[in-house]
């Protein structure tokens, strides 16, 4: 659950993922493609000195299509990154009509939830889990220590 909100952003899907100013919302892509140079390694270490702090800050992730990682300094795909935060991410998504959305209605509270394709969709409890979430307006993020 989070604030959704979008970036035009075309590269740096890794910093903006790490940026602590996304912490508490939802990151929509508008690039098309995301995740095609996985998560680079960089000095010995999975983090690379080009990220924004040591983890993960968004609540959750979507892009329109994730394909196959491919870049050589690459040490685990996007979607693997993300499941190791507990971070869930959603792909195949029609991302220009949801940042159209956004633009025109503002920031929304959101959900990003995974289900079975045999299990049914709790729509009620959803809502019940979002409405209990707050605004984001109201929250506030205690500094844990981010680089």
């Amino acid at each position: 659950m989070g604030e959704l909100v979008f970036t035009t952003s075309m590269t740096g899907y890794p910093e903006s993922l790490t940026d602590p100013s996304y912490r508490g919302q939802i990151l929509v892509y508008t690039h098309p493609m995301v995740g095609n140079y996985g998560v680079p390694f960089n000095d010995g270490r999975l983090y690379s000195r080009e990220m924004e702090s040591t983890r993960v800050q968004v609540e959750g992730f979507v892009i329109s299509e994730l394909p196959r990682h491919s870049h050589g300094r690459a040490v685990t795909s996007l979607s693997e990154w993300l499941e190791e935060h507990g971070v869930p991410g959603i792909y195949r998504v029609d991302t220009r009509w949801l940042v159209r959305r956004i633009r025109d209605g503002g920031a929304l509270e959101a959900a990003i939830a995974v289900y079975r394709e045999d299990e049914e969709v709790g729509w009620e409890e959803l809502e019940r889990e979002l409405s209990s979430w707050g605004s984001y307006s109201s929250r506030t993020f205690e500094s844990d220590g981010l680089e």
